[in-house]
């Protein structure tokens, strides 16, 4: 039995069950089998060990050949897109991360999952890069990853268009969605559970309408729009855990705190880089 299974307190191991249909007398079995899909892959060099590939498993409600078909998806996607989905370090870009437009916040909502803030504020293309914009999407979402309690219960986005202008509209291509959208939609194993878009100026409608194109319905489903009403968002998003900037408790954004703790495990992201198609195999360093 994994480790991170076995240190699971009762409820999470409830709510696994539940959620992503983990059986615990199936787990070992269904990560032997997984583990056998990617090893036989012609070209690919993957981790193999159980975090990893149980975060495909429960992403996919342990279907061991969807999880297979979700892994495939993620490492074509990192082959088809390598100015874009590789994770960076804070240490090594600071500049992209120097933009604050993205974090996770300390506290869960009620749904105990995790809350992902993406802004559009600060966002300068003169000073960074949609490709770097890009990297720091990919280094938080493989980070999210390694949390088997993000792994089980998901994660809700909070979109903060404010400031969204025509120096952003121009870079929101069909291309620049469509990849947004796949990374959350069959490509990256995290189950994302709601999409809240608030302070979206009109400009903003087209762009949606473009990018809808790209969604399954399951999707279109999970996104609410909350304008300037903070209130409608706070039916979703408990206010006590949000900054004031979304009518919260807390004190202004703060993305240190997040930020931090990527710096902490650097190494751990610097690993991730050396995986996909047509890579060299290495020692293995994921345990």
């Amino acid at each position: 039995m994994p480790s991170s299974w076995e240190s699971l307190d009762e409820h999470w191991k409830q709510r696994a069950q539940y959620e992503v249909k983990e059986d615990p007398t199936k787990i070992e079995a269904n990560i032997c089998a997984l583990r056998a899909l990617v090893q036989g892959e012609k070209g690919l060099y993957s981790r193999t060990d159980d975090t990893f590939l149980l975060t495909f498993l429960r992403a996919r409600k342990h279907n061991v050949n969807e999880a297979f078909k979700m892994l495939e998806n993620f490492y074509e996607m990192k082959e088809s897109f390598p100015e874009h989905l590789e994770p960076y370090l804070p240490s090594e870009k600071s500049n992209i991360y120097d933009i604050e437009g993205m974090t996770v916040l300390e506290q869960k909502d009620d749904d105990e999952r995790a809350v992902v803030i993406i802004r559009v504020e600060n966002t300068d293309f003169r000073k960074v890069t949609v490709e770097e914009c890009f990297q720091v999407i990919t280094t938080v979402i493989l980070f999210c990853c390694e949390d088997q309690y993000v792994q089980i219960s998901g994660i809700t986005v909070i979109v903060d268009l404010k400031g969204f202008g025509f120096r952003h509209a121009i870079h929101a291509t069909p291309k620049t969605l469509s990849l947004f959208i796949k990374m959350f939609q069959g490509s990256f194993p995290l189950r994302l559970k709601s999409v809240h878009i608030v302070n979206h100026p009109k400009l903003f409608a087209p762009f949606f309408a473009l990018a809808k194109q790209f969604m399954k319905e399951k999707l279109r489903r999970r996104i609410h729009f909350h304008g300037t009403d903070m209130s409608s968002l706070h039916t979703h998003v408990p206010y006590e855990i949000l900054p004031q900037q979304l009518g919260g408790m807390l004190p202004n954004f703060n993305f240190t705190s997040f930020r931090n703790k990527l710096q902490q495990h650097e190494d751990k992201i610097a690993a991730w880089r050396k995986y996909g198609y047509g890579k060299k195999p290495q020692e293995d360093t994921q345990n």
